[in-house]
């Protein structure tokens, strides 16, 4: 043999192949270039090329291609057609040189050097291996054939696979099948006669192992041998798939968590189940999120902080992983968010700041490994696409502009091409803005929209105020439909027949419909922006919904910025006819309309007001994810009012309700206060209204909220802090919004971050110290006050007796602020799991004055006194039951007899502890009458732990078991 030209095959280094893709990704054509970077093939490239894995036949290694007029033939490894473009399909040859080709839609056998061995006769056919192939006849089923195209048996099936080494193939037939109909699966040999008898449910190929999974009944999979006998034995709720090349097969675990592991051919599992772990291993790996197991079942270690993970590229040897965010507290270094490459050693290497994103198809999938390259692509900031190794190396750029791209290389420009279709790349975990905005076709496009959408609000309200009827096809497309469902339905309110005749005549329920509907008519409303984020993708790219949320906040703040440069400062809390059914706070902005309303008498500025309204929304269902921005023009809701009465011929201000009448309304319907005059409203009125609901806070017109109604919404979670005006705001309010969660303090505008309401979010809880403003942090150190960082490991020690430890819990428990029941449990729960542990492993550091048991139990007091208790508490039983059955059979006097003062007053004492058990020393120790409090009784610490007990302290009691005679 000659050695030289076998090390030239084991050197053999493939062309690269490198994508230029369309700048939608829709489509791609693909480029060769040698190991210098120059360029292989036809200027025009391909379509797809398969790879130059196969052998090589004749000294020649080649690939199937296809050409960019669709057509399939085989290259070389220089690029050049060995067989010319000219099949509907062609496939790379198999270890024994032989390829597969399709024409006229059917397939046939040849040779990648041109020479055809069978003609296109198959309806399908498989590679061939171990000198045969499974083909199927068109009108029959599968058989096998050998490399001369000759039958090798006469039996037929209805599926049939490649033969695997073990000399088996797997074969079904549609005439075995179990009780069930479901078709069973056995094994054949060369000739496709039955070796293993069709009983399994299913199974699969042999492969290179002499062993593979099946099934006995559902869901119950073992592994059988070539003889068909159990190595391993099935077991129900277990799933098996076929072993890899390295012979290691997922199983997983159905009917409750569906947990997926690995196990060998011995059946021994390797890499234990977990519920996240992917099916199929990739360059060595099998993955779980971004955990990396070995074939070993070890866990790759890396240092950094992921949030996501793809396959490990068996070429390249590094997988593409996402670097999560995290913020610099204590030791914990800042890391930002950014893509990096993980290797096998677990070095990992953050992507460069001159790359943009990893390129993903135009499915918004990560590209896999091209066939014979290690490099991976990545998209540059402007919308070139570089390919770079493992490093970061740069080994080729594809430039893009309008129309044209070209490619360079180690070896300089090696192509160029113009089209259409070519230009930047758009990315897609961190696009453009111009990719996701919907009705505007830039940010700045945002001021021209609001000048649009509040000429045809006001032309609406004008027509609404004529009588004009307002079609909401032709009027308003760009509304929901309405539904009037969000109407509360309320019963018949009762009035009194003495009440006015200005309130017994409206029919406010009416009215409030009228309003809402109208309201709807009447605003417009675009979508600025869409983030969209489907279930598929969310699942593996899960850190898309806050990165996506971030963007469209970005968003927000262009549009505010540009909106506030034009019309000044937002208002928090924009009084626009509706706003009371949105569950998002708005930014707003007053304009004037061009023309008055009729009725306007110039007496309240909102008659004439329209509001330009901003909003970020988001939300999550079924797993996909959206965030959007909203611009919207509505009237101000006096302005909408004045519009309603002129259409209704009453122009103007209505005359005022009587008080007392109106007041009783509310109280018994407060939601009517939506229908009443906004001009005579009362702060009477507005008081009986919240006390009624706090819910029709929103209906109260903001001239007349003050800071008492903005803290009872804020407090009753009716209004977000973000609504409430900086000049309403104040240390209640705040105080209000943190409720329970210290968290909330993050959401109070810094300058209201006094020292007052950081030190009660910082009570409830540590983590608000995040929140905390860095002056306020400081003055607080400087009065020597301890912040602790709950993000680092603190010191939890022990005390140094446990008498005394459970003592100070159960003090703190029993005076825990009885506001917060939840919290109260919780420490219920810990001080119960206190007591059991003391009981079992606490002692007392106090020296024992007894031997023998008595000793034990000095030295153990909890087991003492639950002892003392349990028994004691028998011991009363067990005298009542003597009481009452003498009493039965003898008398009372004989039941009196059995007893004695001893027992008397260990019933007395258990009543007085049962009354009050939360008093220590309350019944007699006969009846175990305050032994939980026994050993928590003010026990000093012990001597030489340098403590010192408080004063007045009790020594304390000597607790043992005891028992009493009946």
């Amino acid at each position: 043999m000659d050695t030289s030209s076998e090390t030239s095959v084991d050197r053999f280094e493939p062309p690269r192949q490198l994508t230029i893709c369309l700048a939608d990704r829709g489509s791609s054509i693909c480029l060769l270039v040698d190991a210098q970077g120059g360029l292989l093939g036809p200027d025009v490239g391909f379509l797809s090329v398969r790879g130059f894995s196969a052998p090589p036949v004749d000294g020649v290694r080649t690939s199937a291609a296809q050409a960019v007029d669709g057509r399939w033939g085989f290259i070389d490894d220089s690029g050049a057609w060995r067989v010319p473009p000219q099949f509907e399909d062609t496939r790379n040859a198999a270890s024994n040189g032989v390829a597969r080709f399709r024409q006229n839609g059917l397939w046939g056998f040849m040779r990648p050097t041109g020479e055809v061995l069978t003609e296109a006769r198959f309806e399908d056919c498989r590679p061939y291996r171990n000198g045969v192939a499974a083909v199927k006849l068109v009108q029959g089923g599968w058989r096998f054939v050998d490399e001369a195209g000759a039958f090798t048996g006469d039996e037929e099936h209805d599926d049939l696979r490649d033969l695997g080494d073990a000399g088996l193939a797997w074969a079904a037939r549609y005439e075995f099948r179990s009780k069930e109909g479901r078709r069973l699966i056995g094994f054949v040999d060369r000739q496709g006669h039955w070796v293993i008898e069709p009983t399994f449910g299913y199974a699969e190929s042999f492969g290179r192992h002499d062993v593979t999974p099946a099934e006995r009944s559902r869901d119950a999979y073992g592994l059988i041998d070539t003889k068909g006998q159990w190595e391993l034995e099935p077991e129900r709720n277990r799933v098996i798939d076929a072993f890899d090349d390295d012979g290691l097969a997922s199983f997983q675990i159905t009917g409750g968590q569906y947990e997926r592991g690995f196990m060998n051919t011995r059946g021994e599992i390797c890499i234990v189940p977990s519920r996240y772990l992917e099916r199929r291993r990739s360059g060595g790996f099998a993955r779980a999120n971004y955990q990396y197991y070995r074939a070993d079942g070890s866990r790759l270690e890396y240092t950094a902080q992921l949030c996501m993970g793809d396959d490990f590229r068996p070429l390249g040897g590094f997988a593409v992983v996402r670097l999560d965010r995290l913020k610099a507290r204590g030791d914990q270094l800042a890391q930002e968010r950014n893509w990096a490459l993980l290797h096998a050693d677990g070095q990992v290497l953050p992507m460069p700041s001159s790359l943009r994103e990893p390129l993903s198809g135009a499915d918004g999938w990560l590209l896999p490994e091209s066939q014979d390259t290690p490099w991976i692509p990545f998209i540059e900031h402007h919308g070139h696409v570089v390919w770079v190794d493992g490093l970061f190396g740069e080994q080729a750029r594809v430039t893009m502009s309008e129309g044209a791209a070209s490619l360079h290389t180690a070896a300089g420009e090696v192509w160029s091409g113009r089209h259409e279709a070519l230009g930047p790349v758009k990315p897609f975990f961190s696009p453009y803005p111009e990719q996701v905005l919907v009705d505007v076709n830039s940010v700045a496009g945002v001021l021209s929209l609001a000048e649009q959408l509040c000429a045809q609000v006001e032309a609406r309200l004008h027509r609404a105020a004529a009588g004009e009827a307002l079609d909401p096809v032709r009027d308003h497309p760009d509304a929901d439909e309405m539904d009037d469902e969000d109407d509360d339905d309320w019963s018949d309110d009762g009035e009194d027949d003495d009440e006015d005749a200005a309130l017994a005549d409206l029919d406010w329920r009416t009215a409030r419909t009228e309003a809402r509907q109208t309201a709807r008519l009447v605003r417009a409303e675009r979508r600025l922006s869409r983030h969209y984020l489907d279930e598929s993708h969310g699942g593996h790219y899960h850190f898309l919904y806050g990165e996506w949320g971030d963007l469209s906040h970005e968003l927000h703040e262009q549009f505010r910025q540009i909106l506030t440069e034009r019309y000044g400062p937002p208002d928090v809390l924009p009084d626009w006819a509706g706003w009371q059914e949105s569950h998002k706070p708005w930014l707003g902005w007053g304009v004037l309309v061009e023309q008055p309303l009729p009725g306007d008498d110039g007496s309240l500025p909102e008659y004439r007001q329209l509001w330009i309204c901003l909003q970020q929304s988001g939300d999550t269902g079924d797993g996909d994810g959206w965030d959007e921005n909203w611009l919207l023009v509505a009237p101000s809701a006096d302005a909408l009012a004045l519009a309603m009465r002129a259409r209704a011929d009453q122009p103007g201000v209505p005359s005022a309700p009587d008080e007392a009448a109106t007041i009783r309304l509310v109280t018994t319907h407060p939601h009517a206060l939506q229908a009443l005059p906004r001009e005579h409203l009362s702060d009477a009125v507005i008081d009986a209204a919240l006390d009624a609901d706090i819910d029709v806070v929103k209906q109260v017109p903001k001239r007349l909220m003050n800071r008492e109604r903005y803290a009872r919404a804020v407090r009753a979670h009716r209004l977000e802090i973000r609504q409430v005006p900086l000049d309403m705001l104040d240390e209640a309010i705040c105080m209000a919004h943190l409720g329970d969660s210290s968290t909330r303090l993050g959401e109070i505008p810094e300058p209201w971050r006094t020292e007052a309401v950081c030190l009660e979010a910082l009570r409830q809880s540590p983590y608000a110290l995040e929140y905390v403003p860095e002056a306020i942090r400081q003055a607080l150190l400087a009065r020597g006050m301890v912040l602790q960082e709950p993000w680092k490991k603190k010191a939890n020690p022990q005390p140094t007796d446990p008498v005394q430890g459970v003592a100070t819990s159960m003090a703190a428990l029993l005076t825990e602020d009885p506001r917060k029941p939840l919290k109260n449990l919780k420490h219920s729960l810990s001080l119960g799991a206190w007591v059991l542990r003391l009981a079992f492993s606490g002692k007392t550091t106090q020296l024992v004055e007894n031997r023998g048991i008595a000793g034990w139990l000095e030295r153990r007091p909890f087991v003492a006194a639950m002892g003392n208790n349990l028994l004691s508490t028998l011991a009363i039983v067990c005298h009542a039951l003597v009481t009452i059955e003498a009493w039965a059979l003898e008398g009372w006097l004989i039941a009196l007899a059995t007893g004695d003062v001893r027992r008397v007053g260990a019933l007395l004492g258990l009543a007085r502890l049962l009354r009050r058990p939360g008093s220590p020393g309350s019944g007699s120790d006969s009846a175990g009458a305050g032994v939980v409090f026994a050993g928590v009784d003010t026990a000093p610490p012990p001597r030489g732990q340098g403590q010192c007990a408080p004063p007045e302290r009790l020594r304390p009691r000597q607790v043992a078991l005891t028992t009493q005679t009946m």
